[in-house]
This record gives C-alpha cells, sequence and structure tokens, in this order.
C-alpha cells in the first residue's frame, strides 16, 4: 500500500509546508510599520522660507543629444523645537504639515506622527528619519495668534 517512495514524498511536503509558514508568519509580524506619535515638542520660532531650485539634466550619445532644464519653487516651514530638553532646528517641506488652531493653548507644539515598526525616540526622528525616505507628518498645535500673517498665500 505505502511505498517508501511516497512516504518520504509525503513527509518532505509536510516539512516543506511547515517551514514556509511559519517562515512568513514571523516575517509578516516583523516587518508591519504602525502609525506612532512623539512627544509634543515646544514651539520656539516659526517662519516660512520660499526657495527655488534649478535642476539641469543633459545627455549625449554619437551626434545626437538632449537638455532638459526645471525650475520649483520650494516653500519650507523651519521651526525650532525643545527636543528631549534642548531646541533643535527643524526644516520641514509644507506639504508635510498639518496645522491644528486651539486658542486655548499657551505655547504652541510639533508633533510628528510617523509610521515605523516601533516606538523612537524623539532625536531619532527628527535625526535619522530626516535624512531617509520615511513617511512622516508635522502637526503644529497653536492659538491663531501665533501663526505668522502669510504662512500661506490666501486671502479672505
Amino acid at each position: 500500500m505505502f511505498t517508501n517512495k511516497n512516504l518520504f514524498s509525503n513527509a518532505c511536503k509536510l516539512v516543506l509546508a511547515l517551514v514556509l509558514f511559519t517562515s512568513c508568519e514571523s516575517m509578516v509580524d516583523k516587518k508591519v510599520d504602525k502609525n506612532l506619535k512623539s512627544s509634543k515638542l515646544e514651539l520656539r520660532q516659526l517662519v516660512q522660507e520660499t526657495t527655488t531650485e534649478s535642476k539641469t539634466t543633459a545627455s549625449f550619445f554619437l551626434i545626437s543629444g538632449s537638455y532638459k532644464s526645471n525650475t520649483e519653487e520650494v516653500i519650507t516651514i523651519k521651526v525650532f523645537a525643545k527636543v528631549e530638553g534642548r531646541y533643535r532646528f527643524i526644516d520641514i517641506p509644507i506639504e508635510k504639515i498639518r496645522i491644528v488652531i486651539d486658542n486655548e493653548l499657551q505655547k504652541p507644539t510639533l508633533e510628528i506622527e510617523y509610521f515605523y515598526r516601533e516606538k523612537a525616540t524623539d532625536t531619532e526622528v527628527v535625526d535619522y528619519f530626516n535624512h531617509h525616505s520615511f513617511k512622516k507628518l508635522y502637526i503644529i498645535y497653536c492659538p491663531e495668534q501665533y501663526l505668522p500673517e502669510k504662512l500661506l498665500p490666501i486671502g479672505l
């Protein structure tokens, strides 16, 4: 009925299936990013800056070639935030900022939402994650009086 060949083949399939399912399960658990938040960081100063970036590329091969030039305006918000007892300079692209106006607050604060596997210190979030392609949002909580008049060029 059962031959050694069938028994060996079925045993190999069972072991292979167990190895695949257990290794996949542990990999999925380790790679899940969570939506995490930093502490509320006290803000000292908030300034808007607009810069112009120019990019030029050219390529040539034998007798043919191409040339491209692009100019783009980049709007950033520069803040001094108290990170673990010291004020730090943080340069934030305007498209990553969300503002919550709360006139009950005495001092403006900054909270950074980030997506990562585990909770990081505030210094790690500010230092390490600025230099990598890392998903994060900056939420500024402040009373309306602390926002610069021309933070965004919107006239109402």
